[in-house]
């Protein structure tokens, strides 16, 4: 297993200079094994921006192996105003982008982009978003990259609300690096199904994990009982993938004490 912490990009150095957090230097300190950052700012960046986010991983000794918001609010994958060409020169530039920080997954949430318009059909929608997943398969086959859908919850979104709507996405993709993630707070919210989740680990379609406490959607602090029916279930079917911490820090100036008792928080949930 695998321990993450889903974090921005890496602050300046002027903005280090008025005491904003390093984030990924305290991440490497503090044992996380990667971090997991936004790829839509990421894909933005001029050439020597990006450089500079690569040589601040180098010198934190920690790699990104996972991005999440795969796509920005901007590029429309769903209604009349999807663009499919817009779509396909952002994905191939996005995963161009993912390869070279070192990333294996990237996280298709990224609700600004796939929610459906107000009365667009919901079918026709689903079938937009299997055809730009055939799209970004190709791409992400070249570079190396699996992606994995995110159910999110319906106070966010309006389409892919589960892990079994994740799972019928992936099946309409039909391609092999097309998979699924388990956030633990949306299927929370969401009540989703303990049975549908233990068919996809058994399947091996589940292929990354996030963690946010449901009541605060703040970092683990301890385990708590309500906790225990799904990691069971991680814990039976051996889930060994990667899991990262996205959750909202109490004091987002000072972060180390909880970033350091919640990466402790998270073993001790997972190992029980």
């Amino acid at each position: 297993m695998k321990y993450g912490i889903c974090t921005g990009l890496p602050a300046s150095e002027a903005d280090l200079a008025t005491g904003a957090p390093d984030m990924i230097g305290l991440a490497a300190e503090l044992g996380y094994d990667y971090v997991e950052m936004p790829l839509a700012p990421l894909a933005e960046l001029g050439e020597a921006e990006f450089l500079q986010v690569k040589q601040k991983l180098a010198s934190a000794g920690i790699k990104c192996e996972c991005l999440n918001i795969f796509f920005p609010a901007s590029v429309r994958l769903t209604g009349d105003g999807a663009d499919e060409a817009l779509a396909g020169s952002y994905i191939d530039r996005a995963l161009g982008r993912a390869r070279e920080i070192g990333a294996s997954v990237v996280v298709f949430g990224s609700s600004g982009a796939r929610n459906v318009p107000e009365k667009f059909p919901y079918e026709r929608a689903f079938d937009q978003l299997a055809g730009m997943l055939r799209v970004a398969s190709a791409a992400a086959e070249r570079n190396g990259i699996e992606i994995a859908i995110e159910a999110l919850n319906r106070n966010e979104s309006n389409i892919i609300l589960s892990l079994g709507e994740a799972d019928r996405l992936a099946v309409a993709a039909g391609q092999p690096n097309i998979k699924i993630l388990l956030d633990y707070y949306h299927f929370s919210v969401e009540s989703d199904s303990k049975d549908v989740l233990r068919r996809l680990l058994r399947e091996n379609k589940i292929i990354h994990a996030h963690f946010a406490d449901p009541a605060s959607r703040g970092y683990p602090q301890e385990n708590k009982p309500e906790y225990a029916p799904t990691f069971d279930i991680l814990r039976e079917e051996s889930y060994g993938g990667r899991f990262s911490i996205e959750a909202r820090l109490g004091n987002p100036n000072t972060p180390r004490a909880e970033m350091e008792s919640g990466l402790a928080a998270l073993r001790k949930i997972i190992a029980l």
